[in-house]
C-alpha cells in the first residue's frame, strides 16, 4: 500500500486554486473591456462605476427619473382602477357626471383634480430633466434615455385619457347644473 504525503498536495492544489482565480479574472476582465473599453474598466476597478464623473452624474439623473416613474405609474394604476370600479358601482349607460363622482368617491382623501394636475406637472417635469441629459456624452446615456422618452409618452397618454374622462363629467356635471329646472 502507498502512502501520500499531505504536503505533496498542496502545490497541486494553490496553484489549480491559481489557475483558477487566474482564469475567471481573466474573463471579467475580457468581459469588462469589451463592454466598457480600457478606460471604463480601470474607472470600474477603481471607482466602481465605468463611467467618468461627469457622465456617472448623468447616468444618476436618469436611474432618479426611472425610478420616480415606477411612483407616477402606480398612481396612474390607481386612478384607472378607481375609474373601472366607478363604471361597474354605475348602472349601464350612467352618464358622465355620475361616473364622476362615483370616480371620486372611488380614491379615500384623494382630490382627482389635484392628483390629475400633479401626475401631469410631474410628467412633464421628468420628460424636461431627461431632454437635459445630453446623449452625446456616451454612448449608453442614448439608449436609457430613448427607453425613459417612451415610457414618459405611454404615461403621458395613460393621464391624458384620464384627464379627457375627468373633463367630460365637469363638463357635463357644468351642463346639469345651469339647465333651467322646470
Amino acid at each position: 500500500m502507498t502512502y501520500h504525503n499531505p504536503s505533496s498536495w498542496r502545490p497541486s492544489f494553490v496553484s489549480l486554486a491559481f489557475t483558477t482565480v487566474a482564469a475567471t479574472s481573466t474573463y471579467y476582465l475580457y468581459q469588462c473591456v469589451s463592454q466598457y473599453g480600457w478606460e471604463g474598466t480601470l474607472w470600474l476597478i477603481w471607482e466602481g462605476d465605468p463611467y467618468p464623473p461627469l457622465v456617472r452624474d448623468e447616468f444618476h439623473a436618469l436611474r432618479d427619473v426611472e425610478a420616480s416613474l415606477d411612483g407616477e405609474a402606480k398612481i396612474l394604476d390607481r386612478l384607472e382602477e378607481a375609474y373601472q370600479r366607478a363604471q361597474l358601482d354605475s348602472v349601464d349607460g350612467a352618464s358622465s357626471a355620475t361616473l364622476l363622482e362615483q370616480w371620486n368617491q372611488n380614491l379615500p382623501k384623494r382630490n382627482l383634480d389635484k392628483l390629475m394636475a400633479r401626475v401631469n406637472h410631474n410628467l412633464d417635469l421628468f420628460a424636461s430633466k431627461v431632454d437635459a441629459v445630453p446623449s452625446n456624452k456616451h454612448a449608453d446615456l442614448k439608449p436609457l434615455k430613448k427607453q425613459l422618452s417612451n415610457r414618459i409618452v405611454q404615461l403621458m397618454k395613460r393621464a391624458d385619457i384620464c384627464v379627457a374622462q375627468y373633463s367630460a363629467g365637469q363638463q357635463q356635471q357644468h351642463e346639469q347644473e345651469t339647465q333651467p329646472t322646470d
